[in-house]
């Protein structure tokens, strides 16, 4: 469990803790995505939610430079005056 959970704003649940008080810190994925005392609660800045569309990206990518990468050497290796 993190020592120090990035908040953001101080409401609803913030403002209201003191030293000592206990608080319920909800995990997805080693990441603390809300913090709950009684039933207030107040979710963190830590989420994990744009990671997968950044995966996706970096593999779309990945993928287009090797098609383009593949065209390309298909098109040298074919020589001169022929097509593929």
């Amino acid at each position: 469990m993190p020592r120090s959970i990035d908040i953001g704003d101080a409401d609803p649940l913030l403002k209201r803790l003191r030293p000592g008080d206990k608080v319920r810190v909800t995990l997805w994925r080693d990441y603390s995505t809300a913090v709950r005392q009684g039933k207030v609660s107040q979710e963190t800045a830590e989420t994990p939610e744009g990671e997968p569309v950044f995966v996706c990206a970096l593999a779309l990518a990945v993928i287009c430079s090797g098609a383009y990468g593949l065209y390309a050497g298909g098109t040298v290796l074919s020589g001169p005056g022929t097509t593929l």
